[in-house]
């Protein structure tokens, strides 16, 4: 007599999520690894923004505070030149302008990540909270 190994049971226990759903859940959370990567890649650019910021902010600081040299040393494109101070004021008060810019830029590509990452993978948060995080995020 001959006997089958699976029975009725065993077959509806086995059945699980399907093929496809599987391979739709494993590109959902590609795109949210890749999200999540470009969010904290942007973050760490944001920072580097802000560090540049505060050496320039310090400069600009100490020349209002003490008297400025008539001129100093500026260093661009891998050598240094002697440059008059209003010159150099300019060009670092640009390059604060220039930072401000990029760092708007860098923090409503996150905010939009971020937006991205919730609708992928939505958290256990009550949506008032994740849509007060999103509103904050880009200031």
């Amino acid at each position: 007599m001959w006997h089958s190994l699976s029975t009725p049971g065993m077959a509806a226990r086995r059945k699980g999520p399907s093929v496809t759903e599987t391979l739709r859940r494993q590109a959902r959370l590609a795109e949210a690894e890749a999200l999540a990567e470009a969010v904290l890649q942007d973050q760490n650019q944001v920072l580097e923004y802000q560090k540049r910021q505060a050496a320039n902010r310090e400069l600009l600081a100490k020349w209002r505070r003490e008297k400025s040299p008539e001129k100093a040393y500026m260093y661009l494109g891998g050598f240094f030149l002697k440059l008059p101070t209003a010159h150099i004021n300019s060009v670092v008060q640009k390059d604060q302008d220039r930072l401000q810019e990029w760092i708007d830029v860098t923090r409503s590509k996150i905010k939009h990540n971020m937006a991205e990452l919730q609708r992928i993978l939505p958290s256990e948060r009550p949506k008032k909270v994740v849509e007060l995080l999103l509103k904050n995020n880009g200031k």
